[in-house]
């Protein structure tokens, strides 16, 4: 039911913005970018929500599994994102257009703030462009890597696994609770914590993957010995 209403929802939104993209293009065309820009955001979330739908749990074993499971975001998260950073460059454009011949020449320093947007938002895409194929998890037989950090050797970590967390908002008149996966392990004491939600991965794969490398580094060392 999750995935039907999430599909539902966003086929609502995609008519409501490729309307309103049509009816503001003959009165503002660049303000009506803006609601393209959306519609192809949510179209790219209404992919998401129906692939997610149709998603059989993949399970594999010993001798099917690859050496290593990198675990990035998806791409169609980054994409939300840039189009997103999109909005507020058009917004900042749409005024610097509208009002850059009629602020008078002593007052010309009220355009240094939709110039500054454009300029952050634009840094801002470059650097998730740039960030959009990192490596968020590493899974292999000697260990976990999180993010370009040493790996983890599977002899030191200790108590790996999957948990929840519900995040409840009082503002919400349907009392809404959220959920967060998130995997949890300690190594030499330090506790590490990572948030699965926006991984390509559902926590019971997750789960069963590091199951089976811990197992192989735990065969792999029994036979050394």
């Amino acid at each position: 039911m999750k995935f039907q209403f999430g599909i539902i929802f966003y086929s609502i939104l995609e008519i409501i913005t490729l309307l309103s993209g049509v009816y503001f293009f003959k009165l503002a065309p660049i303000f009506s970018v803006i609601f393209f820009i959306a519609f192809i955001t949510i179209a790219t979330l209404l992919y998401k929500e129906y692939t997610d739908s149709k998603r059989k749990p993949e399970v594999m074993n010993e001798k099917e599994i690859p050496k290593e499971i990198n675990l990035k975001k998806p791409l169609t998260y980054s994409i939300t994102t840039i189009f997103s950073y999109l909005i507020f460059i058009i917004v900042s454009v749409f005024f610097l257009i509208l009002y850059i011949d009629k602020t008078p020449k002593q007052e010309i320093f009220i355009m240094i703030m939709p110039i500054a947007v454009i300029l952050l938002f634009i840094i801002l895409i470059i650097m998730k462009i740039r960030k959009a194929s990192d490596v968020i998890i590493s899974i292999n037989a000697v260990g976990i890597q999180l993010y370009k950090q040493p790996r983890m050797s599977w002899d030191i970590i200790e108590n790996q696994r999957l948990r929840k967390r519900y995040v409840s908002h009082p503002e919400s008149r349907f009392n809404e609770r959220g959920e967060i996966n998130y995997l949890q392990f300690f190594y030499k004491g330090e506790k590490f914590e990572v948030i699965i939600n926006e991984l390509e991965i559902s926590p019971d794969l997750l789960e069963h993957y590091l199951n089976i490398f811990k197992n192989l580094y735990q065969k792999n060392n029994s036979m050394d010995n």
